[in-house]
């Protein structure tokens, strides 16, 4: 296991995260939005904040990094939002063993939620004792956790949001 403290390893670990993410995308024939520049650049100015609320794990075998992990603290709540892995390491469960370093990590750092964020992935439920459904927010100001759910939504929603506007550019001419 391995926290990210200084700028190049982070930034050796932000782009096998992106690597490793984006190959997944092709195996699960998702569209895969790092293709666009401005998609990278987007989770690079946000992953790459000096803020003590940002967290960059990997996990190395041999100085190679075999999975890894972005996520975002508040308080005592940790919210897991990227995770990625080499995939030719994959009958050794690198993700889920990130996943048990961080758990351990995090107990030692006195976070009392670890929250998985949206998404229905099957091994959330082996971790999981509570499950939420959000279908609504309300807010009097804009939180931490509303941001994390407007990168999250944005994330499932890009492919639509291209769509309507293909539309939208196909009526203008009309």
């Amino acid at each position: 296991y391995f926290d990210v403290v200084d700028y190049k390893n982070k930034n050796d670990i932000f782009l096998t995260t992106i690597k490793n993410k984006s190959k997944q995308y092709l195996r699960s024939n998702q569209r895969n939005i790092f293709n666009e520049q401005k998609y990278f650049n987007f989770y690079k100015s946000i992953f790459f904040l000096d803020s003590p609320n940002i967290s960059l794990s990997c996990l190395k075998l041999n100085d190679e990094i075999i999975s890894s992990h972005i996520g975002f603290y508040k308080d005592d709540i940790f919210y897991y939002i990227f995770p990625s892995y080499n995939y030719k390491f994959n009958k050794f469960s690198p993700g889920k063993l990130l996943l048990e370093y961080l758990f351990k990590n995090l107990n030692e750092k006195k976070i009392n939620i670890f929250d998985f964020t949206i998404g229905d992935e099957r091994y959330k439920e082996d971790w999981s004792d509570i499950k939420s459904n959000l279908n609504t927010l309300a807010s009097d100001n804009f939180s931490f956790r509303y941001i994390l759910q407007l990168i999250q939504s944005l994330r499932r929603s890009l492919s639509k949001v291209l769509i309507l506007r293909l539309i939208y550019l196909k009526l203008k001419i009309l």
